[in-house]
């Protein structure tokens, strides 16, 4: 078993529900829905990726000072060890426009986080991710 780092972010609109985007059925954990981000490659930090691959995926261009830290999370996908670190952006608009990248993904949503951890196809990770996210957001 491999382990694999990566990272992500939960991109919340002013109205509380989440961007997540669809995977083609050919990538890893194909046709599925998760959070922007993905795997660490070369030198990059888990933050510089999670910005890297949100800006790449989906348009939206954060910086560092504008999130907050999630957490650290650890789950089995497709034969991998994946340990994944989440932080939060909370953009001022209501559901803003979205460039997806098409060489991963076929679709994007905005959704409310309890509708989407009832949903049966999100990636691994995203159940624990949503629960620490609405437990965080009950905390509140």
């Amino acid at each position: 078993m491999m382990d694999v780092i990566g990272a992500g972010i939960i991109v919340e609109d002013i109205n509380g529900k989440i961007l997540v985007n669809h995977r083609k059925p050919f990538v890893p954990e194909g046709n599925k829905w998760g959070v922007p981000g993905g795997k660490v490659v070369g030198n990059r930090t888990t933050l510089e990726t999670a910005i890297i691959k949100t800006k790449q995926e989906v348009g939206i261009v954060v910086s560092e000072n504008e999130l907050t830290y999630l957490d650290k999370f650890n789950y089995l996908a497709e034969g991998n060890n994946v340990i994944f670190d989440i932080w939060i952006y909370k953009i001022n608009t209501s559901e803003p426009e979205i460039v997806i990248n098409t060489d991963g993904h076929d679709a994007y949503k905005w959704e409310e986080p309890h509708k989407l951890f009832q949903q049966k196809d999100l990636m691994k990770g995203m159940y624990s991710i949503l629960e620490k996210y609405l437990q965080l957001k009950e905390n509140n």
